[in-house]
């Protein structure tokens, strides 16, 4: 039966007709932000499937692995309704449990799409490109809904959802990347030491940076999508209604965050460059002074 509607975004480069998938083999993975489902000492897995454009998703406990169709087992199917040129899909979901905790909040009575199985799927479609995959997408949620919704209207609800996490998204990398760029240029000598050796977190903070330029070309798909016409980077208006300003200020600090990224960049080039320069000049001169010595020593 018909339970809900969601809306998977598979994060993509280009405008293109349909996402291929990058393979179609089946994969097992477990189910960590859903322990409330298994309430025992026993594991949560799912095995995902593709049919044709549909996904089939096997819930089963841990048993070696093995799919059992007995307690708590429950089959969920995304079956595909429509997708557009920014990677954006919506699936019809279907399921023989209608209140199943994995897929439903008795708290709240609404249906939702644990982020797991979401980040799952979207590896059927999606590369990490531009980060590890330990790196997460953990502040990027799906889209659930009890009525359909016509992902090729403009401004519609789900595109404005996506927008919306990766202003959030970008808002918490860069706070991070600014702990790291601090730690970074207020260190003394002994910190630029640290760097030019490769000790130190200039490796953290190039691997956020790239990461977040990165996001930006996906976030681009979204942005410059025929489907998005409020969350765009225009100047405020007095008379602009509290929905307008929050989309427009979305698009204001993404901007800015990454040209702060870029500024950061430049900076800790520019500083440690020079540094590490400094750094070669006198290590090369110690080992020639090294070299002198032994060459003298060994003479006598």
């Amino acid at each position: 039966m018909t339970v809900c509607y969601c809306a998977l975004w598979m994060p993509t480069i280009i405008h293109q007709d349909f996402m291929e998938p990058y393979f179609r083999e089946s994969k097992i993975m477990e189910i960590s932000d859903n322990v409330s489902v298994a309430p025992d000492d026993s594991k949560l897995y799912v095995k995902l499937l593709m049919v044709d454009m549909d996904i089939q998703i096997l819930v089963y406990k841990d048993d070696g692995y093995r799919y059992n169709k007995q307690d708590d087992s429950l089959t969920i199917t995304l079956r595909h309704s429509d997708h557009s040129h920014n990677g954006m899909f919506f699936y019809t979901v279907e399921t023989e449990i209608e209140n199943h905790p994995l897929i439903y909040n008795s708290a709240s009575g609404e249906y939702h799409f644990p982020c797991d199985l979401y980040h799952g799927i979207k590896e059927f479609y999606h590369k990490h490109a531009y980060h590890k995959v330990s790196d997460g997408d953990s502040t990027i949620y799906p889209y659930v809904s009890k009525t359909p919704i016509n992902i090729k209207q403009p401004d519609n609800a789900v595109i404005c959802h996506y927008l919306k996490l990766y202003e959030k998204k970008f808002i918490n990398d860069f706070e991070y990347l600014q702990f790291n760029f601090s730690t970074l240029v207020n260190g003394g000598i002994f910190q630029k030491l640290l760097f030019f050796f490769g000790l130190r977190r200039h490796h953290s903070f190039y691997r956020i940076a790239t990461k977040m330029k990165g996001d930006k070309t996906y976030y681009n798909a979204l942005y410059m999508s025929c489907y998005n016409t409020k969350v765009k980077l225009e100047r405020s208006d007095p008379e602009d209604s509290e929905e307008e300003k929050s989309h427009k200020r979305s698009a204001f600090n993404i901007e800015n965050i990454i040209q702060s990224v870029d500024i950061m960049e430049d900076r800790i080039d520019n500083q440690f460059g020079l540094t590490n320069a400094r750094i070669s000049f006198w290590i090369a001169i110690f080992a020639i002074a090294i070299s002198v010595l032994t060459f003298a020593i060994s003479r006598k």
